[in-house]
């Protein structure tokens, strides 16, 4: 048998909060497959049924989200379940609304009802489904709390009834379709990968001073949301100004590789800060692409000089040698 635990709190002022994903989830389960999650055991709402052809048990802790843990353990242990039957359903600040990722195992240090989970189970090898519930990522919330126990938004709350009004087998799948022709799609898909190429609207050097990137920042957002093969991804991003018949967008794209800090000071050596340049984009683009980084090679000690003579009577000749790799 599994365990669907959606974790949430009880009582009506909760009914309609992000924090309480995790009972909306298991309330549409038991809608969608005539399961009645109304008994009270563990302190929680159970209900056993089935779904795809396996036995579960639908529960909703009573205990609070904090406490989520003592309910989880009283059902794991009075059914024998173990924890990789456990599937917990869960609110998630980390993530955009409408995001959904799916966790095999591992901590959950931002989350107060998980980590009450862990603690009583005594583990983290459990499958868990985390739901976003961020309004709006590029912007921090003055209080993730006071956020989490707040009702719904009205557009949250339009997407969350319309959802769970629609019975049709591929309800899910036209929520998906939906969200990823939504602009936020490739808002937030892009946020990511201008953090990895390390965008940024200044110049970094010397006084900071402004420097326009902002149009290929629109060009990657508009990438994702046009879903861009991924090999033309990387050429235009690359060569792009270099393409034959290079579109506008193409040109833009390249300006990936001016995506280093840069310097207008009067007083610096143009060589040197054109190393530091290559070295960056360098650096940058191996770990993007390859997942591998180079700048060890960049890091390299010197090599010690010392004098030998090849016979007496000659002048001494420098010979270098590289330190021993550490």
């Amino acid at each position: 048998m599994f365990l669907v635990a959606g974790l949430g709190n009880p009582g009506e002022q909760y009914a309609s909060t992000p924090h309480n994903m995790g009972f909306l989830v298991v309330d549409r389960l038991a809608a969608r497959y005539a399961i009645r999650v109304t008994r009270p055991e563990g302190q929680a709402l159970v209900g056993p049924g089935s779904i795809g052809g396996k036995p579960v048990l639908l529960a909703k802790p009573q205990t609070y989200m904090n406490l989520s843990g003592i309910s989880v353990k009283a059902l794991t242990d009075k059914y024998e379940i173990p924890p990789s039957d456990l599937i917990l359903i869960y609110d998630d600040l980390d993530f955009p609304w409408g995001i959904l990722r799916v966790k095999p195992k591992g901590s959950a240090p931002t989350h107060n009802g998980v980590k009450s989970v862990i603690s009583k189970l005594g583990t983290q090898e459990f499958p868990r489904v985390r739901l976003g519930v961020h309004p709006d990522p590029g912007h921090p919330l003055p209080s993730g709390a006071d956020y989490l126990l707040s009702r719904f938004s009205r557009r949250q709350t339009e997407e969350l009834d319309a959802f769970l009004a629609d019975k049709k087998p591929k309800a899910y799948e036209e929520v998906v379709d939906r969200l990823l022709s939504s602009p936020r799609y490739g808002e937030n898909m892009a946020r990511y990968w201008m953090d990895a190429s390390r965008y940024a609207d200044s110049h970094g050097y010397h006084i900071d001073s402004e420097r326009s990137m902002w149009k290929w920042r629109d060009w990657v957002i508009n990438a994702f949301n046009k879903n861009l093969p991924f090999d033309q991804f990387t050429i235009d991003q690359f060569a792009g100004d270099l393409l034959t018949n290079a579109t506008p967008g193409q040109k833009i794209a390249s300006g990936y590789l001016r995506c280093n800090m840069t310097t207008g000071e009067g007083g610096a050596i143009v060589e040197e800060y054109q190393a530091k340049y290559m070295s960056d984009r360098t650096e940058t683009a191996s770990t993007m692409f390859i997942t591998s980084s180079v700048r060890r090679s960049a890091n390299r000690p010197r090599p010690r000089l010392r004098w030998r003579c090849s016979r007496p009577g000659l002048p001494r000749r420098a010979s270098a040698r590289w330190p021993a790799s550490r």
